[in-house]
């Protein structure tokens, strides 16, 4: 506001008719980043802890299907390691595999609003530089993902190992 009462003071142009600053626009847009980001990192939160159930559940349910086996290892003298190691691996890849889809969502999703973005034309918007490139969004994802398999793994074999 104090920017348009300078301009129309120092600005006496028989030109212009009208000065407009797009001070409320702009307050408008980031509000809406604001927005936008709170709300994906609530639902970037939520898909962590609903990805850590789904790989507890999953190993849950293998550490339940194989409990004969696990007790005949257990019997013939097979360290809690062996026996966990397997388990371990397998949490690490459901969530790498997932890790990998959701990657790919993203940089799909990614493309399609940049592209969607451009096609707006708007002077506000330009070229925004992302600050990870493809590679780095998936490794970080793969590196994320593969954590989530093996906390989530461990818990659920810490809890049900113990019942077998």
């Amino acid at each position: 506001d104090r920017m348009v009462r300078r301009l129309q003071e120092k600005a006496s142009f028989s030109e212009v008719e009208h000065v407009t600053a797009a001070s409320q626009e702009v307050k408008m847009l980031l509000g809406l980043a604001r927005l936008v980001k709170a709300v994906g990192l609530t639902a970037a939160l939520c898909l962590f802890i609903a990805t850590l159930f789904i790989v507890h559940n999953t190993i849950r349910l293998t550490v339940f299907a194989r409990r004969r086996e696990i007790k005949i290892m257990q019997l013939v003298g097979a360290t809690p390691g062996f026996i966990r190691f397997p388990l371990l691996l397998e949490g690490v890849f459901h969530g790498v595999v997932g890790a990998m889809i959701a990657g790919g969502m993203v940089l799909y999703g990614g493309h399609e609003v940049a592209r969607f973005v451009h096609e707006l034309n708007t002077p506000l918007v330009g070229d925004v530089p992302s600050r990870l490139g493809p590679g780095e969004l998936i490794s970080g994802l793969i590196a994320i993902g593969a954590l989530v398999g093996l906390v989530g793994s461990h818990f659920a074999m810490r809890r049900f190992l113990k019942q077998v």
